[in-house]
């Protein structure tokens, strides 16, 4: 299951065995565009932990119903789970770049 918010999306899956739990306020991503960020609602902080992997890729594991916010787009949801979180990209088919999208 993908849950998509603008530039950045969640996939439900399994935590990996080496993950270490970090310290987190919530911010997602910071918009290098607008300064819009995505994150996770303040009255939500409690309901999940972040952890992050060997490669540095944030995971979310939500123990209770946690809505991230933006600016710019709709809320969405994310249900009790664990989650990977990245951003999209776009590919050039004439060039060979490969980009992160910018909110």
């Amino acid at each position: 299951m993908m849950i998509v918010q603008g530039d950045i999306y969640f996939i439900k899956k399994k935590l990996p065995r080496r993950v270490r739990k970090i310290d987190h306020n919530g911010l997602l991503k910071q918009g290098e565009v607008t300064g819009h960020c995505h994150r996770v609602a303040e009255a939500d902080l409690d309901n999940l932990d972040f952890y992050e992997d060997s490669e540095g890729v944030l995971w979310l594991k939500v123990n209770k119903e946690v809505v991230v916010v933006h600016e710019e787009h709709f809320p969405v949801v994310l249900e009790p789970g664990e989650y990977w979180m990245d951003s999209q990209i776009e590919d050039n088919a004439f060039g060979e770049e490969i980009r992160e999208i910018k909110d």
